[in-house]
């Protein structure tokens, strides 16, 4: 019964586990925020969850204080609501959610739990240092004096002054959504302050209510002090929870986030590194061959395993005048409303020189239609990573955003493919088809310039570019380092993550500016040395078009006749 209300997830597996929990104990001072879905468990539904939450369950509206307020209808219904759901809803227990972090408290890596939630179970559990932001629906109090008395005295009131509804029972929660017949409604009694005579209304905070100034302060103050700030069981879609998330990451803070579905601040936690190479098994898998079902199901399950993820569609099409192929796949969950859209790279010797002789250097003005029909120009982005995008977006990406405009997008590629998918999640989002993205590349070449790259961080905030090291691609086409900014000029957009050599530390680079010369724009051409070329094909230690080919499962050696011709023309490219 409890977990009729807790959202379908999957599984986490162990290693990601292990690197939360590493993650989260480095941190000092550390600040808890929580939401309605830490307490799906002691059965009180959350909002927004699918099928299960609030939201998902009825088209009401939710009642906001203004309505409260002005309507003497709007309170009964109101009310009854509260008074029919009280003896079930009052009787709600703390869940091993709440009972953790009130023993959590006790450590001195604690700082303060700042909670959403309106419940009182983190309260009831045994929590002390808790700050509850919108109030708590056990006490009851008067909008005019001020007079507080419990929700459960209040509720005898309510039992008194309306007799015929005292046998009348509702398990469904108390909530501002829930639908009552205004023929009921209308007869119920509605008890005023015994002081004044002035409203009584739960104190908590409607929709459209100011909040409580002193906790508001109370809690900034609390993300100016913390060392990093962890969110369980919150979309973030309310306001001053998503602004103490952006208090604390504008003061370069780890931000750790634990939720069944995207938040609105997915795009500011700290980079996680186990999701990193999940995205890799995918960019992996676009190399195998269209026919070789295996292998790309195999990377997909890997990093999938319990989503039940099928491949939809693999195409291969022209992608320059030599004829030379670009792939991708798109896989679909509907379980659990996800889609995989994954660019092949770089496939051979003769698509390389492709790349290098047909206008790596060539940018051009790009103008895109927004969600509105309205075209705007958005910078300038490389030819023919445009045109190979293009290749693949009428007849496939299209058909599918279209479709499946209320789905989370995973997209990814490495090299070559990685330019692509940085176009492709550009153009879902500016025209509208999804807004819950979420971008993966490895060895990205520089794709358009500034102002394109400013155009992207604000309609993709979720997006990485993986960089191994001293891997040249990345710095291709050639940074102008005298004026960096111009527009029409070649510039990378934010956020790089550069890992060493083999992989077992990073640098989350500036999330604002694209090119960061305390990452890997500070290692110039001589230092990349013969190993140039190895580091861009591997990445997590994988060979990835071998990795992908063989499902996953492990790496072949590196070709080195590939390698030999991919440094032959980098090293012609810059002198």
């Amino acid at each position: 019964m409890a977990l009729q209300f807790v959202p379908k997830s999957s599984n986490i597996c162990e290693k990601s586990l292990k690197k939360f929990i590493s993650l989260v104990g480095s941190v000092e001072k550390l600040l808890i925020v929580t939401g309605a879905g830490i307490s799906t468990e002691s059965g009180i539904p959350d909002y927004r969850s699918k099928n299960v939450g609030l939201y998902a369950r009825t088209t009401q509206k939710p009642l906001y204080y203004h309505e409260f307020m002005k309507s003497i209808e709007c309170r009964q219904s109101y009310w009854l609501r509260h008074f029919l759901s009280w003896p079930t809803t009052s009787q709600a227990a703390p869940n091993i959610n709440h009972h953790t972090l009130a023993n959590w408290e006790s450590s001195e890596q604690f700082l303060w739990l700042v909670t959403q939630n309106i419940d009182g179970l983190h309260v009831k559990a045994g929590s002390d240092k808790v700050t509850e932001l919108h109030g708590n629906w056990r006490y009851v109090k008067c909008t005019t004096c001020g007079y507080t008395e419990t929700r459960n005295a209040y509720q005898e009131k309510l039992a008194e002054t309306n007799p015929d509804f005292q046998h009348v029972r509702c398990k469904e929660v108390p909530n501002e959504v829930t639908e009552m017949p205004s023929n009921i409604a209308n007869s119920f009694n509605v008890p005023t302050c015994p002081c004044c005579g002035g409203i009584m209304k739960t104190d908590v905070t409607f929709f459209g209510e100011t909040l409580s100034t002193e906790k508001l302060n109370f809690a900034f103050e609390k993300a100016n002090e913390c060392g990093g700030i962890l969110t369980l069981g919150s979309s973030l879609a309310v306001l001053p929870g998503s602004r103490l998330v952006h208090q604390a990451h504008s003061q370069n803070k780890p931000i750790f986030i634990v939720n069944i579905g995207p938040t609105c601040v997915d795009h500011l936690a700290t980079m996680n590194e186990v999701e990193a190479e999940d995205f890799l098994n995918l960019a992996a898998a676009a190399y195998a061959d269209s026919s070789n079902i295996t292998a790309r199901q195999s990377c997909i399950d890997i990093s999938f395993p319990t989503d039940e993820f099928h491949v939809l569609m693999v195409m291969s099409a022209p992608c320059d005048k030599r004829g030379n192929q670009c792939q991708a796949f798109i896989a679909i969950s509907d379980l659990t409303n996800q889609v995989i859209i994954s660019f092949r790279g770089t496939n051979s010797g003769g698509q390389l020189l492709s790349e290098f002789g047909d206008g790596l250097e060539d940018y051009i003005p790009y103008t895109e239609v927004d969600g509105s029909n309205n075209t705007v120009h958005v910078g300038h982005v490389n030819v023919y990573f445009l045109d190979a995008m293009n290749q693949m977006w009428e007849d496939m990406v299209e058909p599918t955003t279209r479709n499946r405009q209320n789905y989370t997008y995973l997209i990814t590629g490495h090299s070559l493919g990685g330019a692509m998918a940085t176009l492709t999640a550009f153009r879902i989002s500016f025209r509208q088809f999804s807004n819950k993205i979420k971008v993966h590349t490895f060895g990205e070449p520089r794709v358009g310039d500034i102002v394109f790259a400013s155009y992207f961080t604000d309609m993709v905030p979720y997006s990485f570019r993986v960089v191994h090291h001293s891997d040249p691609i990345p710095h291709l086409p050639p940074l102008n380092v005298d004026n960096e900014s111009a527009p029409g000029m070649p510039y990378h957009h934010p956020r790089e993550i550069w890992y060493n050599d083999d992989f077992s530390s990073y640098v989350l680079c500036s999330d604002v500016n694209g090119e960061d010369w305390s990452c890997s724009d500070k290692l110039r051409f001589w230092n990349y040395g013969s190993k140039g070329a190895y580091r861009h094909t591997h990445y997590f230690n994988h060979f990835v078009s071998e990795y992908g080919s063989m499902g996953c499962k492990f790496t072949s050696q590196i070709r080195n006749t590939f390698i030999s011709l991919f440094m032959s023309i980098f090293v012609l490219f810059y002198v």
